[in-house]
């Protein structure tokens, strides 16, 4: 029998990349973005079994709602959700406004605990199921200038790690995914026209090179992945050498 995939944040980058592999996989797709037009380019590209687009803000509470029952109503099935949706900002604490930190908390955060919750009961039924949540390397250490970035991303982390524990004996798995610096148009937001890209992302990952990887982690259902392994290690050399992490990030070019 064929599976379903529902993928948010799925009209570009990281979303889209997956959307490619996995109809090559035979998967099914829900994809969902805020773009109508980005997701009918898609869903002409694609040559998956069964695609179906949905124009949603995964922000929006009672949005996610009714596209959720829609989805669930369309596939009957889901084996496979993938909380992708986000973006990021670059800006010191003074120059980060309330709305900043608050439209970063509702989509990065808030988004998938909106999509979570509402995919979920479908999962219970079923009784297995697979939610992968995509955070950054930003959600496992805070960094110069991205104070509003981090603490969303945080958040998905911890969400992520603990309904891990909830839902495995329920036969749910749980990954979190921590990519690296990714070449997207998460850098088109005006903020980060001001970011040292040339010496801070020598080793910036593409797109599909992370998709590459969250696909081995769904064959695996691997509870957690950071990706490049370098970040791995990086965050490694943080636990145990808190204070020279520290002094090396604060050298870091603005």
């Amino acid at each position: 029998m064929q599976k379903t995939a529902v993928i948010t944040g799925a009209s570009s980058g990281i979303g889209r990349e997956l959307a490619s592999l996995l109809s090559k996989k035979g998967y099914n797709l829900a994809l969902l973005a805020r773009r109508k037009d980005r997701l009918n380019k898609l869903k002409e590209e694609i040559k998956g079994p069964k695609v179906e687009t949905y124009v949603c803000d995964v922000s929006k509470k009672q949005e996610v709602k009714k596209v959720a029952a829609k989805i669930i109503k369309d596939f009957q099935k889901i084996d496979l959700l993938i909380n992708n949706a986000g973006f990021g900002i670059y800006n010191s604490i003074e120059e980060t406004t309330i709305e900043d930190y608050e439209g970063l908390i509702r989509t990065n955060y808030f988004g998938t605990v909106y999509m979570t919750k509402n995919i979920l009961p479908i999962l219970l039924k079923q009784r297995k199921g697979h939610i992968i949540n995509i955070a950054s390397v930003a959600g496992k250490s805070g960094f110069p200038l991205t104070s509003a970035y981090n603490a969303s991303k945080f958040a998905v982390a911890g969400f992520t790690e603990a309904i891990y524990y909830d839902l495995k004996p329920k036969g749910i798995a749980v990954t979190l995914v921590c990519p690296s610096a990714t070449r997207t148009e998460f850098y088109n937001h005006p903020s980060w026209s001001k970011f040292p890209h040339e010496d801070r992302h020598k080793h910036i990952m593409g797109a599909k090179e992370v998709a590459e990887e969250i696909i081995k982690a769904i064959k695996n259902k691997s509870p957690e992945i950071i990706i490049p392994r370098r970040s791995k290690y990086i965050l490694k050399g943080k636990a145990v050498l808190p204070n020279l992490y520290r002094k090396a990030a604060e050298r870091m070019k603005r």
